[in-house]
């Protein structure tokens, strides 16, 4: 269950995948920014009962958002609310509650806006404290400096966008958040040993 627009997945031939795709605007707001404060997907393990009582809720989203009732959007919302609940329920995180308030948010903000042109000192104004004190809370806690860890979303996303899309090196480049081609294909191949092309021709081998 991830809050954000990416992500990756590697099952075994047994596993079914189910992909909700859904406007933010549906989500209950607690849900939303307890999510937007993790910064990472919730991960979780659900027994045969539980999982089969998602896949009925799933089941209800579906023949909802076929129908054209006007009580539509609020079954939607009220479903949608019962299945991440459940999901936040059961995921095992108990490193959550140990980080830091600021460290939280900052992450949220990170995955959120790593598209744009941002810095620790931007995130710091944003979260009300000294640029200083925000980078040495993210180094305790994540084990790497703000540039450090926004490097790794960006290029995370690169990759994504590499192995699932058509796109150019220099479209992922920009989507991705790196101000110029030349920078990313540096970063890339400084990171994975590979060129961004070489890197999706393996993966879509």
């Amino acid at each position: 269950l991830s809050f954000f627009d990416y992500h990756s997945v590697k099952a075994t031939e047994n596993t079914e995948i189910i992909n909700i795709n859904f406007a933010p605007e549906l989500l209950d707001g607690r849900i939303s920014e307890y999510m937007k404060k993790s910064g990472k997907a919730v991960m979780c393990r659900l027994d045969e009962e539980q999982t089969k009582y998602i896949d009925s809720r799933v089941k209800v989203l579906e023949q909802t958002n076929r129908s054209a009732q006007n009580s539509d959007d609020l079954v939607l919302r009220a479903v949608l609310a019962e299945i991440t609940a459940i999901l936040l329920k059961n995921s095992d995180e108990p490193e959550r509650e140990a980080m830091p308030d600021f460290v939280q948010k900052a992450i949220g903000y990170i995955h959120e806006n790593f598209r744009k042109d941002i810095s620790l000192a931007i995130l710091a104004d944003k979260l009300s404290v000294s640029p200083g004190y925000l980078g040495k809370l993210l180094k305790g806690s994540l084990g790497k400096t703000f540039n450090e860890y926004l490097g790794d979303v960006r290029l995370k996303y690169a990759c994504n966008l590499l192995e699932s899309s058509d796109l150019s090196v220099g479209e992922i480049a920009t989507s991705s958040g790196h101000n110029s081609v030349q920078y990313f294909l540096h970063v890339f191949k400084k990171r994975f040993g590979f060129t961004p092309s070489q890197y999706r021709n393996i993966k879509k081998a």
